[in-house]
């Protein structure tokens, strides 16, 4: 999985990824709050932005 590759080599700039499932966005939240990272998502027209950074 890429987006767990690059939370495990340390987050410094706000990561953006794009999803095409709720499964999928569900997925990388999951992996991206159990790393202790923030995590954010937004759907559109069947698309799901997402937004992972570092917890302040």
């Amino acid at each position: 999985m890429r987006v767990k590759k690059i939370l495990d080599t340390g987050l410094t700039n706000p990561l953006r990824i794009l999803a095409d499932s709720r499964v999928s966005t569900e997925n990388i939240s999951r992996l991206a709050r159990q790393a202790g990272f923030a995590f954010s998502s937004e759907e559109q027209d069947g698309q799901y932005y997402i937004l992972i950074s570092k917890e302040v």
